[in-house]
């Protein structure tokens, strides 16, 4: 699981930051995140900023970058509740964005009435975000004193918009702070479920004045914080369902957007370019080719799902890998000649973002996470009567020394290319059946193209 953990300000995170041993700093869309693993978790942990548009506009880079299945956001908060004490942990169960909430009220019925409905998503926009249930069960659970649920205000004024009090007396809310809102709008897009915790560290009165932050109070807020999520983090693999079906919905989102269709090594794809050029080879490319010419150039988009491999195969052009988005990838390439194995990582944050494997050698490769999103041009041009799969018989036979790979070989698909040019372009209508059933890996290896 990849698990995002941001914060507004670095004191807020300080004793967070001692939980994970060799972190390692870099850049991730132009933001600064410390790396490292927990449990087979990959750790993200980045900064905001204070405000909705810091903690909205960091949120959506490193959801881009960094992919996350779970976003974990930790900070400090204004109490709103007499009882409070600092330290206290308020865990969301409701996020209110104070500056958007009048206005349904305001603009309904105005001229301006249709910028309550989202240009992008053409649903109503939001002011008021729910927490997953059971990212608050689980947080509830934990052996944590002094941690309670409930709706927190999220406003860019500090510490409180005075309008907040002065219009309702009676307050629901344990907290108000100033991100929150800001990172739920981003996450969303993404459908990236998102738990926001909140550690009590100063008090404001019933006029909404704030009666001030004591010399320690983000020293223990930071702790307190600490302690939650060092808890939190050993029950992550109850939280695996949720990034399952959030990853398994951007799946087929990327097959939809993209008009994806299977490919008999495994994977989705759609053919993106096709060189309107013919080159005639020459030295020893005239045998790879039989003398015959190719299109100078052809490229793809190409989709790896955590259930799915693309199998052994050679092809006899040159094969030049980009890694778009996603989880990294990992390309397995054997030589011809020496049998020797390369392995290489395709990724953002790891790895390259490009490789070439060189005409006819063995090559596959795998998704190291949920799925993998990559780019393959092929020079000259991509004709399947110069792909070959190498089926597990003859892998083994060829290949003793990597045997414990035989499990990447499939067997031979026959490929007309009159109809696999169909497939490229046409577009398939099975998206949202897949998703039900989420077959992609096993209805890939039933893919047969068959000479007519």
């Amino acid at each position: 699981m990849r698990i995002l953990i941001l914060g507004a300000f670095q004191s807020e995170l300080d004793d967070i930051i001692q939980l994970f041993p060799d972190l390692k700093e870099i850049t991730i869309f132009k933001r600064r995140c410390l790396v490292s693993k927990l449990n087979d978790n990959d750790i993200a942990i980045s900064l905001t900023g204070i405000g909705t548009t810091s903690a909205a506009c960091t949120t959506t880079a490193l959801c881009e970058g960094f992919n996350p299945d779970l976003i974990l956001m930790c900070g400090m908060a204004g109490g709103l509740k007499a009882n409070q004490q600092i330290g206290d942990l308020v865990l969301a169960k409701t996020i209110i964005d104070a500056d958007l909430y009048p206005l349904q009220t305001i603009l309904t019925g105005s001229p301006y009435e249709q910028c309550l409905t989202d240009p992008h998503t053409m649903k109503s926009i939001l002011s008021e975000y729910e927490i997953h249930p059971l990212l608050v069960k689980i947080g509830l659970s934990l052996p944590v004193e002094r941690l309670k649920s409930g709706a927190i205000i999220t406003s860019n004024v500090f510490p409180a918009p005075k309008n907040l009090f002065s219009e309702n007396q009676e307050l629901v809310y344990s907290a108000v702070e100033m991100e929150g809102a800001g990172v739920l709008k981003a996450s969303g897009h993404y459908d990236i479920p998102t738990l926001i915790i909140r550690a009590i560290s100063n008090l404001i009165d019933t006029s909404g004045a704030d009666l001030g932050t004591a010399s320690n109070a983000i020293k223990i807020c930071s702790a307190r914080l600490a302690v939650f999520l060092n808890n939190f983090l050993e029950h992550t693999s109850e939280l695996k369902e949720i990034p399952t079906q959030n990853q398994q919905k951007r799946i087929v989102d990327v097959i939809e957007k993209y008009n994806l269709v299977q490919h008999p090594e495994g994977g989705w794809y759609k053919r993106t370019f096709v060189s309107e050029d013919l080159v005639k080879a020459e030295g020893h490319a005239l045998t790879r080719y039989d003398g015959q010419s190719r299109l100078a150039g052809t490229s793809i988009i190409y989709m790896l799902s955590r259930e799915d491999f693309s199998a052994w195969h050679t092809v006899q052009s040159d094969e030049t890998w980009n890694f778009h988005a996603g989880d990294p990838l990992l390309l397995r390439v054997v030589d011809r000649i020496s049998g020797e194995l390369n392995e290489v990582l395709l990724g953002v944050t790891e790895g390259r973002l490009q490789f070439t494997v060189k005409a006819g050698h063995i090559f596959s490769a795998e998704t190291l996470g949920e799925f993998s999103l990559t780019g393959c041009m092929v020079t000259p041009g991509f004709d399947f009567k110069d792909f070959n799969l190498i089926t597990p018989i003859e892998f083994q036979t060829n290949y003793p020394q990597h045997a414990n790979l035989l499990y990447l070989a499939r067997e031979k698909t026959v490929v007309d290319k009159n109809v696999a040019e169909q497939e490229i372009n046409r577009t398939n209508n099975r998206f949202f059946e897949l998703s039900k059933t989420f077959e992609i890996a096993t209805k890939s290896n039933q893919l047969s193209l068959r000479l007519q």
